[in-house]
């Protein structure tokens, strides 16, 4: 948890400092959030079926 602390200060800092042009804070948001979701989904190969149906029961 620490580091995820880390580094979204590192990232407000960065966004907050004045010093990047408009352009470059969207283009650093748009890859931040493809990486998300890129990797969001690949780990849903990882995650166990009784997760991905929430708690549903089938019946047998």
């Amino acid at each position: 948890m620490r580091d995820m602390r880390e580094l979204v200060n590192g990232v407000c800092g960065m966004f907050a400092g004045g010093e990047l042009p408009e352009e470059d804070i969207d283009a650093a948001m748009q890859i931040i959030s493809e990486v998300y979701f890129a990797v969001k989904t690949e780990n849903k190969k990882y995650t166990p079926k009784k997760y991905l149906y929430g708690n549903r029961r089938t019946l047998s």
